[in-house]
């Protein structure tokens, strides 16, 4: 899992805050995919990361997790 939330992190992924909370929609529009989605779609493709904790707000106030979906493994029909 990789902390996105901590700035030492985002450094030294190249990215930020503004880029992790922005519009992506507007990116997405404009360049196809967002960096944010480039950002997943590494991980994903590394297939040595689990998923990424980030921020959800601007300001930081809130996190929230993001699991890759190959990292998960076989899905359970069964909920326990």
């Amino acid at each position: 899992m990789i902390d996105l939330t901590n700035p030492e992190v985002q450094r030294e992924l190249g990215t930020s805050v503004q880029e992790l909370t922005g519009d992506w929609s507007y990116a997405q529009s404009t360049m196809g995919l967002a960096d944010t989605q480039r950002l997943g779609e590494a991980g994903h493709a590394s297939g040595a990361i689990l998923g990424f904790m980030s921020l959800r707000e601007k300001h930081g106030k809130g996190c929230g997790d993001c699991c890759l979906r190959r990292s998960l493994g076989r899905p359970s029909t069964q909920f326990r």
